[in-house]
């Protein structure tokens, strides 16, 4: 990857490539944790989990990015910025 993409985010990388990003869908969901999850991050059954989806999708309805993030509620804060220019 050429240095002047590796701190780019993923609209700058896209356009640098010639796609058009034509827009990033985010759904987020809480629910309680399974049990293995409960295991894997050392909380209580009571304690909320986070499920993050994340999907960027071109100009032709192409999905380009596909993200499926799970924490738990109480170590995140999910937040989004988008500088005004690039909001869609």
């Amino acid at each position: 990857m050429p240095p002047s993409l590796r701190s780019a985010d993923l609209r700058e990388r896209l356009s640098a490539a010639g796609i058009a990003l034509d827009r990033v869908v985010e759904q987020v969901t809480a629910r309680p944790p399974t049990a293995d999850e409960a295991d894997t991050f050392d909380i209580t059954i009571g304690v909320s989990m986070l499920s993050i989806q994340r999907t960027a999708i071109d100009t032709t309805g192409r999905v380009l990015e596909a993200a499926f993030l799970t924490c738990p509620a109480t170590a995140q804060k999910p937040l989004t910025p988008q500088p005004a220019s690039t909001a869609l």
